[in-house]
Formats: structure tokens, C-alpha cells, sequence
């Protein structure tokens, strides 16, 4: 019985997630891409949009955009408070990277009330 748990506990102490700072580089890098990438896939259809001027399918394509990448922001996002809370070496650098992240807020929501007056 002895031996089981002593067992049990190895394998769930080997396999249990950790939070290292190991992965500081990467997960950083690959969230400050993802909203600079979200950036400007939302400016090219935001220009285009204005400039054609129309109730064009640009529309749909920006809003379906929209939803996708709010939903992979939000992900980066919370991985990174996890990493905030985990790590003590670098919290400063996740700390930009969350603020990269949630820049793109606010540009989300002039670009939409620029459109919505131009509608």
C-alpha cells in the first residue's frame, strides 16, 4: 500500500504542470506576435473598408476576424496572467507583453467608431 502511494506520488510530482521561467522567451515572443499580427490584419481591413467605402463583404470578413482574434488574444492573454503569477524573474517582461496585448483594445475600438460614423 506503502509503495503504491509512494508511486503515485512520483508520477503525479513528474507529470504535474509547472510554471517555469524556461518558456519566458517563447511564450512572449509568440503573444507579442499574436497581437501585433491581429494589429495589423485589423488595420488592412479597416483601410480597406474605408476606402471602398461600401457595405461590402470587408464587413463580414472583419467582423468573423474580430471574433477569431479576440478569442486567441484572450488566450495569450491568460496564459500570460498565469506566467505573471508564477514567476518572480521576469515578471516584467510579461507584464509588457500583457500590455502589448490589451493595446489593441482601444485601436479596436477607435477603428470601430470611426466606422460606425462612416456607415
Amino acid at each position: 500500500m506503502f509503495m503504491e502511494k509512494s508511486i503515485l506520488n512520483v508520477l503525479y510530482l513528474k507529470n504535474k504542470p509547472q510554471i517555469n521561467d524556461n518558456n519566458m522567451p517563447s511564450i512572449i515572443n509568440n503573444s507579442k506576435s499574436i497581437a501585433i499580427i491581429s494589429f495589423i490584419i485589423g488595420t488592412i481591413l479597416f483601410v480597406i473598408q474605408l476606402l471602398s467605402n461600401t457595405e461590402s463583404k470587408v464587413i463580414f470578413i472583419g467582423f468573423i476576424f474580430l471574433l477569431m482574434a479576440i478569442f486567441i488574444n484572450i488566450i495569450s492573454l491568460i496564459i500570460l496572467i498565469f506566467f505573471v503569477l508564477g514567476s518572480t524573474k521576469y515578471k516584467t517582461s510579461y507584464l509588457k507583453a500583457i500590455g502589448v496585448v490589451l493595446l489593441n483594445i482601444p485601436i479596436a475600438l477607435l477603428y470601430f467608431n470611426i466606422l460606425i460614423k462612416n456607415l
